[in-house]
């Protein structure tokens, strides 16, 4: 499957964090895509291609965007993908369906050519020292899963030998580990997440 088009908005806390590179192609792997600059913490992004599929089979990043830290404290960065239609090409025709319609993911295996069409979510962050880790990896196996779910579960109840930072397994951003983060993973697994 290949990307068709879709549209996004990506919001961020801006007396906090300050974008070091937003142009068009540098957002987002193997798109030339139109990207609004940064103003008042929302940067947009929207493409479209009925010709030429864009590959995202070698660079799997949606959207990737760098900060600088320039407040202290928390900082959300939250990325709401408006729209998003992934398809292949036959010899005659492009087929598309869409797998995010008005912010919500759509279930589109019951379509015809869509049958095993997964699609999944997740956070990187590299810190200033070069560490990189995924949101919600709680086991630390890069990848996110039912597992990892039950990893801060065992966490919240004091299971000897669990344990996790507020970086990795505070899901909801409230400065603590609770089983709603888990079930922020559980529903992230299954596509609701939002």
């Amino acid at each position: 499957m290949s990307l068709v088009n879709g549209q996004w908005t990506l919001t961020y806390d801006s007396s906090k964090l300050s974008p070091v590179t937003v142009a068009s192609g540098s957002v987002m792997p193997n798109v030339s895509a139109i990207v609004s600059s940064p103003s008042d913490g929302t940067i947009k992004g929207n493409f479209t291609s009925a010709s030429s599929l864009y590959d995202f089979t070698t660079a799997t990043e949606f959207v990737t965007v760098t900060f600088n830290v320039i407040g202290e404290g928390t900082a959300n960065v939250d990325l709401d993908v408006i729209e998003l239609s992934v398809g292949y090409e036959t010899d005659s025709d492009l087929v598309y369906a869409n797998a995010v319609a008005d912010s919500a993911v759509q279930n589109i295996t019951g379509i015809s050519g869509f049958s095993d069409f997964t699609m999944s979510s997740y956070s990187e962050i590299t810190t200033d020292s070069g560490t990189t880790f995924l949101k919600g990896d709680a086991n630390g196996d890069e990848m996110i899963t039912v597992v990892d779910a039950t990893y801060i579960q065992k966490c919240v109840v004091g299971t000897t030998g669990y344990s996790i930072t507020l970086e990795i397994g505070d899901m909801d951003n409230n400065n603590t580990i609770t089983v709603a983060d888990a079930t922020y993973i559980q529903k992230m697994v299954v596509g609701s997440a939002g």
